[in-house]
C-alpha cells in the first residue's frame, strides 16, 4: 500500500477536487496522527463543506434512512444529511471516520454511496468528494473489522498515511514556542505510541500534542512567569509520562535525555543524580524500554547505570524498579548485569522473597 504524509494526501484531495466525478479517497493508519485533522483541514481549505460521520457509533439506517410504510409501497426515508449534500450542490468533503470500526452493515451501506454517489432513489451531486478513514488495529491499541474486497477492488484510491515530521507538524498546528523549541529539540517524542502495559495512561501523538498546546495556549502556561506545576500537570494528563518529563525538565533547564545518562554522560548523569525520585523512576523506565541490539557494548552501559546507582546511594527501589521493567521489555539483560556478583533477576528474586 502507498504510504503518505498528511501533507502528501492533502495534495492528493487537491488533485481529486478539479475532477468532475472524485474517487473516493480510503486512506489508513495509526491512531492520533492527524488523519482526521487533515482531511477537516483540506476541505476548509478548498472552500468545501466538510461533514463528519463518525461510523464506529452509527447503524445502517443512519445512513440509509428508515423505511417509509405511507404509501402502497416500502421506499426509504433518507437522512436530512443527504439532502444537505444537495442543497449545498456537492461542494462538501464527506467524511466516513472509523470506518474499521464499523459493523459490517455499516459499511455496507457506505458501500453503496460510494459505488453509485446514490441513497435508494436519492442521488447524490456528482461532484461530492467522498473520505473514507481508519486505524488498522494491532500494536496500536485499537480495534479493525476486516473490510470487504468489494470495497478495496477498484472503488476507491487506498493509502496508508505516514506519521508526520515535526515540521511538518509544526506547520499545521503552529504550536507555541515552548512546544515548538522543545520537539525540535527531542522529535522522537511527537510520537511514543500506546503502551499495551498501561491501558488508560496517556500517550504521545500529534493528537495529544495538539490537545496541550490548546490548553497552553489558552491558559497563558508558555508564558514566562506561568505557574509550572500546572503546566506539568496538563502535560502528564495528556502525552506518554516520559515526554511529559522531559518536557518537565525542559521547562525548569534541567531537561536530560535517557540515552545520555545511560551512555555515560557527564551532565546527564549529574542531572539524574541530583532529580527526585520521580524524575528517577521515569528515566530508569525510559532506559529499560532502549531496545539496543544485545551486544557487549549494551550490557556494559547496562552495568554501569546500575553501578551508577548503588555507588551514588540511590534508593534501591530504583534497582528493583529497573529489574520490573527489564522482565517486560529485556529479560535477558536481567540475567547479565549484577549487584555484588549476583545476576539481577537472582537479587530481584530474593527481594521478593524478603517482603
Amino acid at each position: 500500500m502507498e504510504k503518505l504524509s498528511p501533507v502528501e494526501f492533502k495534495q492528493i484531495i487537491r488533485d481529486f477536487h478539479k475532477f468532475p466525478d472524485p474517487p473516493a479517497v480510503m486512506i489508513f493508519g495509526d491512531p492520533g496522527i492527524g488523519k482526521s485533522f487533515a482531511a477537516k483541514e483540506i476541505a476548509e481549505e478548498l472552500g468545501r463543506e466538510y461533514m463528519p460521520l463518525s461510523l464506529g457509533r452509527l447503524e445502517a439506517y443512519d445512513i440509509k434512512g428508515m423505511p417509509d410504510l405511507s404509501g402502497d409501497f416500502m421506499r426509504w426515508k433518507p437522512p436530512v444529511l443527504w439532502s444537505e449534500i444537495i442543497k449545498q450542490k456537492g461542494n462538501v468533503l464527506l467524511h466516513f471516520d472509523e470506518f474499521t470500526l464499523a459493523e459490517e452493515n455499516v459499511q455496507g451501506a457506505v458501500l453503496d454511496i460510494v459505488q453509485m454517489k446514490k441513497i435508494d432513489e436519492l442521488k447524490l451531486p456528482q461532484n461530492t468528494m467522498i473520505v473514507i478513514t481508519g486505524n488498522m488495529g494491532g500494536d496500536d491499541g485499537t480495534f479493525a473489522k476486516a473490510l470487504t474486497s468489494a470495497l478495496t477492488g477498484g472503488r476507491a484510491v487506498i493509502f496508508e498515511m505516514k506519521k508526520p515530521t515535526v515540521p511538518e507538524w509544526v506547520v499545521y498546528q503552529k504550536p507555541c514556542e515552548m512546544i515548538k523549541s522543545f520537539l525540535e529539540i527531542y522529535p522522537a517524542h511527537l510520537y511514543r505510541g500506546f503502551n499495551a502495559g498501561t491501558p488508560f495512561a496517556p500517550w504521545s501523538c500529534p493528537r495529544s500534542w495538539s490537545l496541550l498546546d490548546y490548553i497552553v495556549s489558552k491558559t497563558g502556561l508558555e508564558k514566562e512567569g506561568a505557574d509550572k506545576k500546572s503546566l506539568i500537570r496538563f502535560a502528564r494528563a495528556t502525552i506518554s509520562e516520559d515526554s511529559a518529563n522531559l518536557l518537565a525538565d525542559f521547562v525548569e533547564k534541567t531537561a536530560m535525555d535517557a540515552e545520555e545518562v545511560l551512555t555515560g554522560k557527564k551532565e546527564a548523569v549529574k542531572l539524574f543524580i541530583k532529580a527526585d525520585n520521580f524524575r528517577q523512576s521515569g528515566i530508569v523506565k525510559e532506559i529499560a524500554r532502549i531496545n539496543k541490539k544485545q551486544d557487549a557494548q549494551h550490557e556494559e552501559k547496562m552495568q554501569n547505570f546500575l553501578n551508577l546507582i548503588l555507588e551514588n546511594k540511590m534508593p534501591m527501589e530504583l534497582v528493583a524498579l529497573l529489574a520490573e521493567e527489564l522482565v517486560k521489555k529485556n529479560p535477558v539483560m536481567l540475567t547479565i548485569i549484577v549487584i555484588n556478583g549476583i545476576p539481577l533477576n537472582k537479587w530481584a528474586d530474593k527481594l521478593a522473597m524478603d517482603i
